[in-house]
């Protein structure tokens, strides 16, 4: 293999790497919404809201807060409250307007059967993670020029990556 041909491959492994932690991050992000016992203002972050024509987080239109009886939700724009409202109940939340510019998320301590479908629904989002990763990696393989070096390289990545991603479901599982 010539010099050439290591570098570009080389180049691709970090793209390959870049691309698989894209998608181990957004796990992260995922799993840090689920929650056990407290309850923290980004188990809303993720909620997709119609915003201006377009579906965006939560987190990029308001500031959340954690109170006694759940999470406090103020817009940025209190045009918006009404929309915010809806996309949490969409996604599951007791939302309700509290004022003109408040939304708020009443969160009750979870039951034995919840802790299951929490625990459920955290080994899909892995499930879902590693999906991503192969897909990543399948599509590597396409565009590949030096099929020995890289492939095993791509491997060893992949193996990596899922590592990574059994430990953040394992983690977070047993935290339940």
């Amino acid at each position: 293999m010539t010099n050439r041909g290591k570098s570009n491959a080389k180049m691709k492994l970090s793209e390959l790497r870049s691309k698989m932690s894209k998608s181990v991050d957004f796990l992260k992000e995922q799993v840090k919404g689920l929650r056990y016992g407290t309850v923290t203002p980004s188990l809303v972050d993720t909620a997709k809201v119609l915003s201006h024509g377009q579906m965006v987080p939560l987190k990029r239109l308001a500031a959340s807060s954690k109170i006694k009886s759940g999470i406090s939700i103020e817009p940025y724009e209190p045009v918006i409250v009404g929309p915010v409202s809806n996309a949490l109940k969409k996604a599951g939340f007791k939302a309700y307007v509290f004022s003109r510019t408040t939304v708020i998320v009443s969160v009750p301590p979870p039951c034995g059967e919840e802790k299951d479908r929490i625990r459920k629904r955290i080994k899909v989002l892995g499930e879902e993670a590693k999906v991503s990763v192969r897909n990543i990696r399948k599509k590597a393989k396409r565009e590949i020029e030096d099929e020995n070096y890289s492939i095993k390289a791509m491997q060893l990545v992949t193996n990596e990556m899922i590592a990574e991603i059994d430990e953040i479901v394992k983690a977070k599982v047993e935290s339940i």
